[in-house]
């Protein structure tokens, strides 16, 4: 069991540090930047003291730590999910409007390019 809290403060303090590389390289937002943050150190809180989590079972009424992972783990996919859409949307309308610039950008050169042609030939 030692081994394992461990490998989880390891993994807890690389993930925090690389939260925080990925933030000041902007590839994060501040959002994002602080939920990662308060993931990772959960994940660090109940590494030092497993002992934490009683209270969140407690709190759920669950008798068992497996029970309070698989309610945490519904409620964390069905956000990624939502959040995911939402992103989708946003780069959806993005590429949409890049697509529809980029046609009235083409259209006005092929009309100038036309009109130069004309004007030459007369």
């Amino acid at each position: 069991m030692l081994i394992i809290r461990f490998v989880d403060l390891l993994i807890g303090i690389m993930a925090l540090y690389t939260t925080h590389l990925n933030f000041k390289r902007q590839i994060f937002n501040s959002l994002e930047f602080l939920v990662w943050s308060v993931v990772w150190l959960g994940l660090l809180l109940v590494a030092v003291a497993p002992h934490t989590i009683y209270f969140f079972l407690e709190t759920f009424a669950s008798g068992y730590v497996s029970d309070l992972l698989m309610i945490i783990a519904f409620v964390v996919i069905y956000v990624i999910g939502f959040w995911s859409y939402i992103n989708y949307r946003k780069q959806h309308h993005a590429l949409e409007q890049v697509v529809r610039e980029m046609a009235m950008l083409s259209r006005n050169l092929d009309r100038d390019q036309h009109q130069m042609s004309a004007s030459q030939n007369k």
